[in-house]
């Protein structure tokens, strides 16, 4: 079920499958992506039904997620059209957190915040309340320009390393709470093998090997006359129970495995890394070596994507319980690599519809080395996926 909400946030109607004469919706689609916070949902419904005129724009509308949290949500663009069926009204709507994106708080300094403070800083001019907050300990915030809540949020987010969730809820047919929740982590370690095969159905790498670095130069802060910090004088040994290895006199640091992997010839022939720069705020060199080889782990092979029909899982019988959700953690096994390898993924971005699940699919990344577990179930899950798609037909596969 789907509320409609007028502009004053009163219910006036609802779109119901389920229910005789109610007003229908069809091909639905909720995008969500987990590192900028984007979520959005699209339908359709018949023009010519009576409740159908209450979807206007900068309405509003509320629906369950997928894990039962109401999510507010707030009309952007109709459009409307007639096809062989009918007279159609196509609904996009973003979520509703226009009062957050358009209330401005002035050049500022907060200091010695914990994360709920800073969230109420963030909020107090707005209807919205701070959560569920995970994160202890406390960090300084300094505006020199005018910002949005929603910017702050995300500046709180980034600072403490959390992830946001939005929610809210419903009394009486009322919005009585909205909440902004600061989480560890969004997700859990939903323990599922995805792995890329030419033949396994539903599954797509993207690979992006212009953003792949296999060293970087680390700038740390400038001093008064304007010269930058650097970890030249840094030392770090493998052999002396270190994690990698970088020695006196390098202002940079390189990863020899993704050297092997990624690197070029010179006129010689030998491997030569390729470079980036990585800039982070310290007046220590060891942090800054530390950070920046922290970033390379991350960045040295590149954006490496999959997108996934989710729907082959979820709704495949006897697998009913393979759910998966923004934030989880996955495992991925890509076959084409020699040796192969196995990697840590997260759910980055779903996209779900509750009207027709063949059109759900996810994409994951922030890939990590994982220890390869791949067993004989994994080959009884690609048969069954298989069975299930040549069942479908060829038109149902990755678009």
């Amino acid at each position: 079920m789907i509320f409609i909400l007028d502009n004053a946030e009163n219910v006036v109607a609802s779109l119901n499958n389920d229910v005789p004469d109610a007003c229908p919706f069809f091909n639905d689609i909720m995008t969500e992506r987990l590192n900028d916070g984007y979520l959005a949902y699209e339908f359709e419904v018949p023009a010519d039904h009576p409740d159908s005129e209450y979807l206007v724009e900068d309405g509003y509308l509320i629906r369950k997620g997928l894990d039962d949290h109401l999510l507010l949500f707030q009309i952007s663009r109709i459009e409307e059209y007639r096809d062989d069926q009918g007279l159609k009204k196509y609904i996009y709507a973003e979520y509703g957190w226009e009062e957050l994106n358009k209330t401005i708080i002035r050049p500022s300094s907060f200091f010695g915040r914990t994360a709920e403070g800073a969230m109420n800083d963030a909020l107090l001019d707005t209807r919205w309340e701070v959560g569920i907050v995970e994160w202890f300990g406390t960090k300084d915030f300094y505006f020199d320009s005018h910002i949005t809540s929603l910017a702050f949020l995300h500046e709180i987010k980034d600072a403490f390393g959390g992830e946001l969730r939005f929610r809210v809820e419903m009394h009486n047919g009322k919005i009585s709470g909205r909440f902004a929740d600061l989480l560890i982590k969004r997700g859990e370690d939903a323990g599922k093998t995805f792995t890329y095969e030419k033949d396994l159905v539903g599954v797509r790498r993207i690979a992006d090997r212009s953003t792949v670095f296999t060293a970087l130069i680390g700038v740390g802060k400038g001093n008064e006359t304007g010269v930058t910090l650097n970890f030249s004088n840094e030392v770090r040994s493998k052999a002396s129970g270190d994690a990698f290895d970088k020695p006196a006199g390098q202002d940079w640091v390189g990863d020899p495995e993704s050297l092997q992997r990624w690197g070029h010839r010179d006129k010689n022939g030998n491997l030569k890394h390729l470079f980036g720069t990585f800039e982070y705020d310290t007046d220590q060199p060891g942090v800054l070596l530390d950070r920046t080889w922290e970033k390379l782990q991350e960045i040295k092979n590149g954006v490496m994507n999959y997108e996934v029909l989710v729907a082959l899982l979820e709704n495949v019988e006897g697998y009913e319980h393979e759910k998966i959700r923004i934030g989880d953690t996955v495992l991925v096994q890509d076959l084409s690599f020699k040796p192969a390898l196995m990697l840590k993924a997260r759910v980055l971005e779903m996209t779900r519809s509750f009207t027709n699940p063949e059109n759900d699919k996810v994409v994951l990344g922030q890939f990590l080395p994982a220890v390869s577990n791949a067993d004989e179930n994994i080959k009884m899950l690609q048969s069954v996926l298989l069975k299930k798609r040549k069942g479908m037909g060829e038109g149902s596969g990755c678009k």
